[in-house]
């Protein structure tokens, strides 16, 4: 390619000089012209062309830029061709503005036609691309998100809030309010002002009546590779918040994520069948699991997350429907305000599988009503399943071991547990039944465990 120079051309006595746009940029659709008169500044396309006007007064460049816009752009482009300049593949990245396709974010209108229309021009683009919602409200039926796109990466830009419809009916039989399917490379990116309302409070009623058999979560991940989700705050979800589904690589971090206490079913993160997920700083308080690791999901690591209210995390639980198959799971440097439980792993009764490699660590519990709770569980593979955890009660029972006679918990090894009653004046306890393992610098003591040094 031949070397890049400045142009220097005159127009009506204006000096304009033009520099080559950076590599990262392609030539002529995605170019612009700035004119620039001291510290105002004028965008007349897209993109942007450096330059700089230093013989004409601003009353000259603001009064004659609408004569001569045309005349520069096409003085630039041919200046590029010359110079020898080739266009680059690698372009800079496209923005798909929902509000360019329709959108109105007025809190009221159904804005999901605009959002889809915007996602299968991003879904289409031969560069990476970005779907941008901006800070406004945004009333979105049940939408779907499919691929496979043909970007290595496409991101989704969250400024604005997202609310789901109020009357149940809008919702039309869905699983879940927003869905992405088979994209790999997809990022979920929300600013300061980002908000996922799911507006649950109508299903969560239906469901204590007993009158909601399928109650619909609020934002679906499946069948994707290397994903980010992160900057997100959601609210109030008619079931789950965050499901990941089949899926690989997945990066989950700087999450709020609430509900309230008696919202039934309302897990904050729930990985199933995937692996290769890390969760990390992000705090949860919802009417279920802070988070949830169910079946066919490996190598999942969970750290410095602050859950309460809820039920803890939770590995399960297993072997309802299909055989259970977790494997290296690793929580640790997490805390507990105010939860039902702490580290609990839970399978049904008379399932089939295994649950192995998992390891809780370093978390502290404050007022939590049983800080460990294994339930019909095999903990195999030479590991430690719970050590460094500390913290308070605030039931009698605060271990509670509950296994199978005839297929017992095997190889439950507990150490360095340091736990308390809320209460100064009440003892706590623990419960075992049905449980081989060892137990070493445990509070309370578990006397079902051979005691350790």
């Amino acid at each position: 390619m031949a070397p890049l120079h400045n142009f220097v051309v005159f127009i009506n006595g204006l000096e304009v000089v033009f520099a080559p746009p950076a590599s990262s940029l392609t030539w002529a659709p995605h170019l612009s012209l700035v004119i620039r008169s001291g510290e105002e500044e004028v965008t007349v396309a897209k993109g942007k062309i450096n330059h700089n006007i230093s013989s004409a007064s601003e009353e000259e460049i603001m009064a004659n830029k609408g004569v001569f816009i045309l005349s520069l752009f096409c003085l630039a482009s041919l200046a590029w061709v010359c110079s020898g300049y080739v266009p680059s593949d690698a372009s800079s990245e496209n923005i798909f503005d929902v509000m360019n396709f329709g959108a109105i974010g007025d809190a009221e209108t159904d804005d999901s036609p605009a959002f889809l229309k915007a996602w299968d021009m991003a879904c289409k683009s031969t560069e990476p691309s970005t779907l941008s919602i901006p800070d406004k409200t945004f009333l979105l039926n049940p939408v779907d998100f499919s691929g496979p796109c043909t970007p290595v990466n496409i991101n989704v830009q969250i400024s604005g809030k997202l609310i789901a419809p109020s009357d149940m009916s809008e919702w039309k039989d869905s699983n879940s309010w927003i869905s992405f399917h088979s994209i790999n490379g997809l990022k979920i990116t929300g600013s300061g002002t980002a908000e996922i309302n799911g507006r649950g409070s109508s299903w969560w009623q239906c469901k204590k009546d007993e009158k909601c058999s399928k109650v619909p979560n609020t934002l679906l991940i499946s069948n994707s590779v290397d994903l980010g989700v992160n900057g997100l705050k959601f609210i109030d979800s008619p079931k789950m918040h965050l499901v990941i589904d089949s899926s690989s690589k997945v990066q989950v971090s700087q999450l709020s994520i609430v509900a309230p206490e008696d919202s039934p079913n309302t897990d904050g993160i729930h990985v199933t069948h995937s692996q290769d997920v890390q969760i990390t700083d992000s705090f949860i308080g919802t009417g279920d699991d802070c988070i949830s690791i169910q079946t066919g999901s490996s190598n999942v690591i969970v750290s410095q997350i602050k859950c309460g209210p809820g039920h803890g995390i939770s590995i399960g639980s297993l072997g309802d429907v299909e055989e259970a198959m977790v494997e290296q799971i690793h929580v640790s440097d997490c805390q507990f305000t105010g939860t039902q439980t702490g580290a609990r792993i839970k399978s049904w009764q008379g399932g089939s599988g295994f649950a192995r490699d998992i390891t809780f660590e370093n978390l502290d519990m404050t007022s939590v009503e049983h800080p460990i709770v294994i339930n019909q569980f095999y903990c195999n593979g030479g590991h430690d399943c719970k050590n460094q955890i500390r913290g308070t009660s605030s039931k009698k029972v605060a271990i509670d071991l509950a296994c199978s006679n005839t297929v017992p918990c095997t190889n439950i090894n507990l150490k360095d547990i340091d736990l308390t009653s809320n209460d100064s004046e009440k003892e706590i306890t623990a419960y075992c039944d049905g449980v081989d393992g060892t137990a070493a610098s445990v509070k309370p003591e578990v006397k079902c465990l051979a005691q350790q040094l």
